[in-house]
């Protein structure tokens, strides 16, 4: 079974950067969160990833 790009992209990143933290920024956080657990599904890992939305990048940027 083949994955699509984005998700096989998101693979990649999850076994070339398994311990570092990594946003994810979706559309939604529910969409985000599927994303990831089609990742998963597909065998791979996913640790250290933070989903974000647009207004939530946009919140943490001006706190910070």
């Amino acid at each position: 079974m083949s994955i699509n790009p984005l998700l096989g992209e998101l693979a990649e990143i999850a076994r070339t950067e398994l311990l570092a933290t990594k946003w994810l920024l979706a559309p939604s956080l529910r969409v985000g969160n599927q994303w990831l657990e089609s990742v998963v599904r597909n065998g791979q890992p996913a640790v250290g990833f933070r989903v974000l939305t647009l207004s939530h990048l946009a919140m943490d940027l001006a706190a910070g």
